[in-house]
């Protein structure tokens, strides 16, 4: 297995600041702002974030050689554990989608140098 970074951002759009939360990131053949039916990659835990303000979270996903080649979606999912509280419930579990699919041809083409024969 060999490791790729994601990377996104979340944002407070609220009126008041938000308490430490979770993202979880998924594999996805679907561009669908539901995360039904996908598989998940692992979660990042995000500390408070100011009121208006913005987080970068990274997010290094071990990608198996196993996985079948083909193109994917990834999708970040923000307070994925619902414990952010909000002026609007429901509002603030976002759903974001990475453009373009990724090609698991290529990624695990790049991430995983196969084995070279000496004379």
């Amino acid at each position: 297995e060999q490791g790729t970074k994601i990377q996104t951002y979340i944002n407070n759009v609220g009126k008041a600041n938000a308490s430490a939360s979770t993202v979880e990131f998924y594999l996805s053949v679907n561009k669908d702002k539901s995360v039904d039916g996908d598989t998940s990659l692992g979660t990042k835990k995000v500390k408070s974030i100011k009121k208006k303000g913005t987080k970068r979270v990274v997010f290094k996903w071990k990608v198996s050689k196993d996985l079948e080649k083909g193109k994917y979606f990834i999708k970040a999912e923000s307070d994925s554990k619902n414990v952010v509280n909000e002026s609007k419930e429901g509002r603030l579990n976002t759903v974001g989608i990475f453009y373009p699919p990724l090609s698991i041809d290529d990624l695990i083409d790049q991430l995983i140098k196969k084995p070279t024969r000496s004379g």
